[in-house]
């Protein structure tokens, strides 16, 4: 005996808010604080958001940079080099 469902199952709605900024600004707030050694308050005032953003943003890029550096280390150890 087979259970037919009249309805089909609905979509699940995705969780939170669509960010304030896109990905390719976060990076580049990020990267002026990374890179070029500017400070949280010059680059939120600058660009017009806020140090806690930034402070998140910066957090999140050397989090990926690291990861990518430990990664390519590994790499290098087990002779399996990406260059």
């Amino acid at each position: 005996m087979e259970v037919l469902n009249k309805y089909p199952p609905k979509e699940k709605k995705k969780i939170g808010r669509k960010p304030k900024y896109k990905l390719e600004c976060m990076n580049m707030v990020a990267s002026k604080v990374v890179d070029e050694g500017m400070k949280f308050r010059e680059v939120a005032k600058i660009f017009n958001v806020s140090q806690g953003s930034v402070n998140v943003w910066v957090k999140t890029i050397r989090l990926k940079r690291s990861l990518k550096t430990q990664e390519n280390q590994i790499l290098v150890f087990l002779g399996k080099s990406t260059a």
